[in-house]
């Protein structure tokens, strides 16, 4: 806390991006951090509404939103996957029908390989929330020929959509919520699925799309083991927010099972 207000320093290695209430707290940290670690390298500030931040684009310009790009990002990844699409190539979802089926088709030679782990890495970290990339992901020690034409969807559709940006805002800082559902069984191996999203309003500021790792007999079941998958981010999320001075409470949504009535609130508040 400086000056009663709340200093915010968020860092990954050697890239850190600090906000506070008043500019001259930024400036004082700057100069702290200069003369304390300036001798090993001269630090630079990029002061403003809009920074680049680890691949991203942070833009703060509009009052009370923010707006994350990764244009350059996806477009360098365009130009490097072998396959090229054309601007009337439009892939609606980042997944087909069959995104969930045991991949079928000869294993990918070596180079070819390379090139599928390589795209499947840099899709990690364009977007987590994506099915598909999870699914993926569990096929890069053996990807076959079905597996790599899902990667090539899955570019397709980030040919697609290039143009798009993920805006967040809150409606209220002290509700947080949660978005979690589980399908069941839809692995060849009978195990459900995960999939969770947070909101504060305007955007999933978190999202999990896991494979889970117990069987289990009953979508109620399924469900239950959804909600464990998402309650460390759950918890954390209230200690982090708890911890920038805003107290929290959770409501916690889930899907409306059938035969229930519709007058039954689906959801849980937690504090």
């Amino acid at each position: 806390m400086v000056n009663n207000k709340q200093l915010t320093i968020r860092f990954h290695v050697d890239d850190v991006l600090a906000s506070h209430m008043e500019q001259q707290v930024l400036e004082d940290f700057f100069t702290w951090v200069n003369d304390r670690y300036g001798g090993l390298k001269e630090m630079t500030c990029t002061r403003g509404q809009v920074h680049t931040y680890l691949g991203m684009t942070l833009d703060f310009s509009k009052k009370g939103k923010m707006k994350i790009c990764m244009d350059d990002y996806m477009d360098c990844m365009l130009s490097e996957f072998p396959v090229k699409f054309k601007d009337n190539e439009i892939q609606e979802t980042p997944a087909g029908n069959n995104l969930l089926e045991k991949g079928k088709g000869a294993p990918l030679e070596k180079e070819r390989r390379e090139v599928f782990n390589w795209f499947v890495a840099k899709s990690l970290f364009l977007s987590t929330i994506s099915p598909t990339v999870s699914i993926l992901a569990s096929s890069v020690q053996s990807p076959n020929l079905s597996d790599w034409q899902k990667l090539v969807g899955l570019m397709r559709y980030i040919h697609s959509t290039k143009g798009w940006h993920l805006t967040l805002s809150a409606d209220d800082l002290h509700v947080i919520k949660w978005y979690v559902d589980a399908p069941f069984a839809v692995h060849p191996d009978f195990k459900s699925h995960t999939g969770a999203v947070m909101t504060m309003g305007t955007g999933a500021v978190q999202a999990i799309t896991q494979k889970q790792k117990l069987n289990c007999d009953s979508i109620t079941h399924a469900e239950l083991i959804g909600v464990h998958d998402a309650m460390s981010n759950i918890l954390w999320t209230r200690l982090f927010m708890e911890e920038q001075g805003y107290p929290i409470e959770h409501v916690l949504f889930h899907h409306r099972m059938k035969n229930v009535p519709s007058s039954t609130n689906h959801s849980l508040l937690c504090r």
